[in-house]
């Protein structure tokens, strides 16, 4: 994954199989150039205001208990230009579930962070 000062960046990979006798057999990347400028990388919210943020969008999503889980990431988006520019944001991970009747996948949900250059 492609990570700028350990945030990651969404869509951004590279994939370096090789044989098990330690061999490069192909490489697969995602890796497209980042925009000098246009980014949105900061924002002026403080972590007990993303908090927030977060637990109301997951109420608003029907999501009432569990432990929920903040990561930070880029998201990119495409220039006339070809370049990238990324733009912060937050996601509220819930636990996935497992029990008698089955398994329930993680709930993932984006948290505006108005995010600023």
């Amino acid at each position: 994954m492609r990570a700028i000062n350990g945030i990651r960046v969404e869509g951004h990979r590279a994939v370096v199989p090789h044989g098990v006798d330690g061999t490069f057999q192909r490489a697969l990347i995602t890796w497209p150039p980042l925009a000098r400028t246009g980014h949105l990388l900061r924002t002026r919210l403080s972590t007990a205001d993303i908090e927030q943020r977060a637990r109301e969008a997951l109420l608003a999503e029907g999501e009432t208990a569990g432990n929920v889980r903040l990561f930070w990431k880029y998201v990119p988006t495409q220039l006339a230009t070809g370049e990238w520019a990324l733009t912060l944001e937050v996601g509220a991970g819930t636990a996935g579930v497992t029990g008698p009747n089955g398994s329930e996948e993680p709930r993932i949900i984006d948290v505006d962070v108005s995010a600023i250059p």
